[in-house]
């Protein structure tokens, strides 16, 4: 039997197909490479449109300030490219050259060198700068306490008031309204005083402390009585204290918070505006931590001290080992908070 026609045919009919099936895979593949050319191109027209755009507006940007530039031709100057040199800093030098020169004739006229003479606390800002050749501090008296309290008195509210009917043409007599508010911004504590000095002079002559408040005026007469005669010192004074007091009743509140089962003391009555205050713990061991504002001798400000006491159940005080001799090695390495932190977790023992 012969094979030979029916292996040719089929062999012949399935080459047909897959030389068909390769045509058509092919038309596919042009098509789809057409339509990402196609996309490519579509893209890049658009690109090509705005950067079109975008440099038309640019050469409009362009004319536009030309012809500004050519209706204002007084306000360009050429720059002079040949010599080099600043001439805003040339001036500045001759000018200086001329001043520092003996034989030179005077460059100012009689009325500004009485200007420049006149420049003091009381000139406005904008005078003294244009007056100004050096780096040395503004004396504008204005900006300067502006700076003084925001940097040296922050919560510190000040009200100045001219007392009409004791003030003269020489003799300035104000009176200052203190207010600090570092501690309590509702009720700050109050300080008003009576300045009387010599405007001509600029001489302090007389300087009255009016009143003080309540909740602090037992705890700061001593240091009143000590610098009654010395308002920048005093304000200093309050400014320390008020601030002592605020961060005392921060270290306390942190105490109580981390501590509350061990506090023996009833919390509520604790007393922030006093000058010394005992916290008990209680526990194994009963231990007093002490703060106490101090003015000591030697020192112009305020200082907070804190101690500690350890009693025994039965009331007796341990002396050995001393607390506050470790309390103080303690703070050299760990600081104030943690230090009180571990004082109390050795003594009450937990």
């Amino acid at each position: 039997m012969d094979f030979t026609s029916d292996i040719t045919s089929e062999h012949s009919s399935v080459s047909d197909g897959g030389i068909n099936a390769g045509l058509d895979q092919s038309s596919e593949l042009d098509s789809v490479l057409m339509d990402e050319n196609e996309k490519k191109f579509l893209k890049l027209q658009e690109e090509k449109d705005l950067l079109l755009k975008r440099r038309d507006s640019l050469i409009n940007e362009v004319d536009t300030l030309k012809r500004k530039l050519e209706e204002t031709p007084d306000l360009v100057e050429e720059p002079n490219i040949a010599s080099g040199v600043d001439q805003n800093a040339a001036n500045i030098l001759i000018d200086l050259m001329l001043l520092s020169s003996s034989k030179s004739s005077p460059i100012f006229d009689e009325e500004s060198v009485d200007k420049i003479r006149s420049i003091n606390g009381n000139s406005s800002l904008q005078e003294e700068l244009k007056m100004k050749f050096d780096t040395l501090p503004l004396l504008n008296m204005k900006l300067r306490l502006r700076y003084l309290q925001k940097l040296l008195y922050p919560n510190l509210q000040l009200r100045v008031t001219r007392d009409k009917d004791g003030s003269t043409r020489e003799i300035e007599v104000v009176v200052v309204d203190c207010q600090f508010k570092k501690f309590n911004k509702n009720a700050p504590i109050k300080l008003n005083f009576e300045m009387q000095y010599d405007s001509k002079q600029e001489k302090l002559l007389d300087f009255k402390i009016m009143d003080v408040s309540n909740n602090v005026k037992l705890e700061l007469s001593s240091a009143i009585r000590k610098y009654k005669e010395n308002p920048t010192i005093l304000l200093f004074y309050f400014t320390e204290y008020d601030r002592i007091l605020y961060m005392r009743q921060k270290l306390i509140e942190e105490i109580i918070k981390k501590h509350s089962i061990y506090i023996k003391d009833v919390i509520d009555a604790i007393d922030y505006t006093n000058g010394k205050i005992t916290l008990k713990l209680s526990s194994q061991n009963e231990l007093h931590i002490i703060f106490e504002i101090t003015s000591e001798d030697g020192y112009i400000i305020p200082k907070l001290r804190i101690k500690f006491e350890i009693f025994k159940k039965n009331g007796q005080k341990v002396v050995n080992p001393n607390v506050n001799d470790i309390f103080n090695s303690l703070i050299k390495e760990y600081g104030l908070i943690k230090s009180i932190h571990e004082i109390i977790r050795l003594v009450v023992g937990y």
